[in-house]
C-alpha cells in the first residue's frame, strides 16, 4: 500500500486540524466545566471491560514497576509482577504493551548494568512470578488456537496481517513520542538516568508495538493500541510537569501556591461538573437518553417471566441482534443468534442463523440486504420506536460480522479499510430467497416476538401449527416451538 503524507498524519475521523482543535476543545469544556450543563450520560468508566476492570490493574502495574525500578528489592519484584500478570487476563492490548516495557527494562539492565548483580537478580524473580502468572493463559491460547474456529473468530475481533510497518495516521504519535523522549532527556538525565531510562522504556515500547507484525506478521486490532499507550503519556507529561514545576518552586517560591491554588481549581471542576452532571440527568433527563437507555415495562416484565418461567438456560430466537444481545445479558436464555464477538461459531454459521432467524420471521428480501448494507431506516416521528432503534436497524452487519472484512496490512486497516461489498451482499440474499425452512431442525426453543422485531416485519405465529404462544403482554409475546421429537 502507497502511503501518503496526508494518511500519515490525518486521523480519518476527523477534518482536519482545525476541526481536530474543535472537537478537543468541545470535549474539554463539557467534561470540566460544571457551568456547561450539557448532559454526559455515559462517563468514562462507563463500559466494564475496559476501562473500568482494566484500568485499577493498569495503574497498579505502572505504580508497582516506577517502584521496583527506582529501588528494585525482591518485595517491589512480586508487588510489579502481580498486576502485570493479571494484565494478561484482562486485555490483550494491555499485556502485550506492559510485557515490551518490561522487556526492554530487562535487556536495558542485562545490557548495561549487569555488574549490578541485586538489581539483575531481582529482576529475574519479577520475570519469574511474572512468566509463572501468565502460565495459564498461554495454555489456554494454544488450546483455543487448535480449534477450527480460531482464525475466523480472530477475524471477527479484528487481525491486520503483513509485514509493513506501523505509518497510517501515526505521525503524529511518532512526533509527540520522539518530542517527550527529548524533554525527559533534558529534565532528568543529568540528576536522574533511572528515571530517563524508564520514561525512555514507555516511548520505545510504543513504538514496538505499532510495529509488532514486522516480527510476528500480523497484530490483532492495532487501532486499540491507542488506548494502552495513552495513560502512559499521561504519566510521561505528569513526571516532567512535576518536576518542573518542583524547580519552578524553588527558585521562586511564590508559585507555589500560585501552582496549587490552579491544581485545586482544576480538580474542584472536575468533581462538580461530574456532581452537577448527575443531578442535571436526574432532574431533567434529555430525551435522546431516554430513547437509548430506558426500557419499557412490557421488555422487563418478558425478561422476568422468561427468568422464572423457563428453566435450564432455553434457547430463544429473535432476528434482532438488540434482543439477543438483552436476553444474553438480563436472562437465563441462551440467544439462537449471538453477537458476532460474543461467539466462537464459524461466521458460515452465523450467517445461516441470520438469515434463518429473518426467514422464520417472514422479513422480505429487500428488508435483508437494508439490514445488511446499513440503509434500512424507519421514521421515528411517525410511529413509537423502541430504545436502541438505530442500533436494531442499522448496526446489522456490524453486530454480524464486526471487523471480519477489514483485512489487509496495518496502513490499509487504520487508513483505508475494507468493507462487505455489494456482490457478497447480493450472494447472501439469493441464499436468502432459497433457503428452505425445517422448523424440526431449527436450534431453539422458543422465539421471541417483541418491539425489535416487529421493525423488521409485521408477521403473526398465531396461525401457525408449528408455534405455540407461552407469554403475551401489550409489546412482547413469546412463542414455544412445538418439534415432534
Amino acid at each position: 500500500m502507497e502511503l501518503n503524507l496526508q494518511q500519515i498524519f490525518t486521523d480519518t475521523g476527523s477534518n482536519g486540524l482545525k476541526e481536530s482543535f474543535r472537537e478537543f476543545l468541545g470535549y474539554f469544556v463539557k467534561q470540566f466545566f460544571p457551568g456547561v450543563n450539557t448532559q454526559i450520560e455515559k462517563l468514562y468508566f462507563a463500559r466494564f471491560d475496559y476501562p473500568l476492570f482494566v484500568f485499577p490493574i493498569f495503574i497498579i502495574a505502572i505504580t508497582g514497576l516506577i517502584f521496583f525500578w527506582e529501588k528494585p528489592t525482591k518485595l517491589r519484584a512480586i508487588l510489579a509482577a502481580l498486576p502485570a500478570g493479571l494484565l494478561f487476563y484482562f486485555y490483550f492490548h494491555y499485556w502485550v504493551y506492559w510485557v515490551t516495557v518490561i522487556s526492554i527494562l530487562f535487556f536495558y539492565t542485562l545490557v548495561f548494568q549487569y555488574q549490578n548483580k541485586s538489581r539483575l537478580k531481582n529482576f529475574l524473580w519479577l520475570a519469574t512470578l511474572l512468566s509463572l502468572i501468565a502460565a495459564p493463559y498461554f495454555i489456554n491460547y494454544f488450546n483455543f488456537s487448535k480449534t477450527n474456529t480460531t482464525l475466523d473468530y480472530a477475524h471477527r475481533l479484528g487481525i491486520a496481517e503483513g509485514r509493513e510497518p506501523g505509518l497510517a495516521e501515526l505521525g503524529f504519535d511518532y512526533i509527540l513520542y520522539i518530542f517527550l523522549a527529548l524533554i525527559a532527556y533534558k529534565t532528568f538525565w543529568d540528576k536522574n538516568r533511572h528515571k530517563t531510562i524508564l520514561i525512555w522504556s514507555f516511548l520505545i515500547a510504543a513504538v514496538l508495538i505499532w510495529n509488532i507484525q514486522l516480527f510476528t506478521g500480523f497484530v490483532p486490532a492495532p487501532n486499540n493500541f491507542r488506548r494502552t499507550i495513552s495513560p502512559l503519556l499521561f504519566v510521561i507529561i505528569g513526571m516532567i510537569s512535576y518536576e518542573l514545576s518542583t524547580r519552578l518552586t524553588i527558585k521562586i517560591p511564590q508559585t507555589k501556591k500560585i501552582l496549587s491554588a490552579i491544581l485545586i481549581v482544576l480538580t474542584l471542576l472536575v468533581v462538580s461538573k461530574k456532581i452537577v452532571n448527575v443531578f442535571v440527568i436526574k432532574n431533567n433527563p434529555e430525551n435522546r437518553i431516554l430513547e437509548n437507555y430506558v426500557f419499557s415495562k412490557n421488555i422487563k416484565e418478558s425478561w422476568d417471566w422468561i427468568n422464572s418461567d423457563l428453566k435450564s438456560e432455553p434457547k430463544i430466537m429473535s432476528n434482532s441482534f438488540m434482543t439477543s444481545l438483552y436476553l444474553g445479558a438480563y436472562t437465563s436464555a441462551r440467544p439462537f443468534l449471538p453477537l458476532g464477538n460474543l461467539t466462537t461459531k464459524e461466521t458460515s454459521e452465523l450467517e445461516k442463523r441470520f438469515l434463518l432467524a429473518n426467514k422464520i420471521f417472514g422479513v422480505s428480501s429487500d428488508t435483508v440486504k437494508k439490514q445488511l448494507s446499513g440503509t434500512l431506516y424507519i421514521d421515528c416521528s411517525k410511529e413509537l420506536c423502541p430504545p436502541n432503534t438505530d442500533q436494531n436497524l442499522r448496526k446489522n452487519l456490524w453486530h454480524l460480522y464486526f471487523h471480519y472484512f477489514r483485512i489487509g496490512s496495518i496502513n490499509k486497516y487504520l487508513a483505508d479499510p475494507e468493507h462487505i461489498t455489494k456482490e457478497y451482499i447480493d450472494n447472501l440474499v439469493k441464499d436468502y430467497d432459497k433457503m428452505p425452512v425445517d422448523v424440526e431442525k431449527i436450534d431453539s426453543d422458543f422465539i421471541y416476538y417483541g418491539s425489535w422485531e416487529k421493525q423488521f416485519s409485521k408477521n403473526s405465529f398465531n396461525n401457525k401449527n408449528e408455534f405455540e404462544l407461552v407469554y403475551q403482554n401489550p409489546e412482547i409475546k413469546i412463542y414455544k416451538i412445538l418439534k415432534n421429537n
